[in-house]
């Protein structure tokens, strides 16, 4: 390599090319900051307008909801009993609380549907929803109110089977303190609609042979129906699978829930 050949690379650029590019390093651009920002303001700005149409939307609002699950997942299918503790065995029962209601004062009109609608009212605050008319094959029993959940219980019962609608007035997602033997295995939940609102639906429950350990039992005569409405959270519970209230199915059930006003 000879002089002369470093001598021509050692030559001053171009002018134009030296004057463009010193106009290119010069130049004002986007900075990495500056796009950060708006791309935050951008994600911000998405984000306020999917929480303004979930709240004005109620659709939307339902589908926000179906991501809520009414039942406890049961973390296997099969569980052991364990033995009971000394007290144990004492349950505290929702009962219905004396209440003076006019109409109401005397302890045969106190028995009557329409006082202890009244009287549970009373006790938990808020309007108890009711059925048109008893379901077929079955009768009202009784209601209970527990003032401390609030909750309100409306049993129908036949010869062989029960049916119970709780009604839970409440923020929490699911007010059911279920056991282990109320909790449900994942699979066994199946989505519903009641009145376009989502719920779940459960047809089996735990079981025990022995008295000594549990296991589900998919094809037990218990179906389970809950949802939510509002504030408002509702389960029905049928048990027996007694003639009169085979018609009772799925189907049969949503229909109940949708005719509660």
């Amino acid at each position: 390599m000879n002089d002369d050949f470093l001598n021509r690379f050692r030559k001053s650029p171009n002018p134009q090319f030296a004057t463009d590019l010193y106009t290119r390093i010069n130049k004002p651009g986007k900075t990495i900051s500056n796009t950060y920002w708006r791309l935050a303001a951008t994600l911000t700005a998405g984000a306020i307008l999917v929480i303004v149409l979930l709240i004005s939307s109620p659709r939307l609002a339902a589908f926000a909801q179906s991501i809520v699950s009414f039942f406890t997942p049961a973390e296997q299918e099969t569980f052991s009993i364990p033995l009971p503790e000394a007290g144990q065995g004492e349950v505290n029962e929702a009962v219905l609380p004396p209440a003076t209601v006019p109409g109401c004062e005397e302890s045969s009109a106190m028995l009557t549907y329409d006082c202890q609608i009244v009287q549970v009212e009373a006790a938990v605050g808020f309007d108890v929803r009711q059925l048109p008319a008893d379901p077929q094959g079955l009768a009202f029993s009784q209601a209970e109110a527990d003032p401390a959940i609030p909750a309100a219980w409306l049993v129908y019962t036949c010869t062989g089977c029960e049916l119970v609608i709780t009604q839970t007035h409440g923020a929490a997602d699911s007010p059911f303190l279920d056991t282990d033997w109320s909790e449900v295995p994942p699979e066994a939940v199946e989505p519903v609609q009641i009145n376009g609102l989502p719920g779940e639906y459960v047809q089996g429950t735990f079981v025990s042979q022995d008295g000594q350990s549990a296991f589900w039992a998919s094809n037990a005569p218990v179906q389970r129906l809950r949802w939510r409405d509002g504030e408002m959270i509702f389960e029905l519970r049928l048990s027996g699978a007694v003639e009169v209230v085979e018609y009772l199915d799925k189907e049969a059930l949503i229909d109940l829930a949708e005719s509660l006003r």
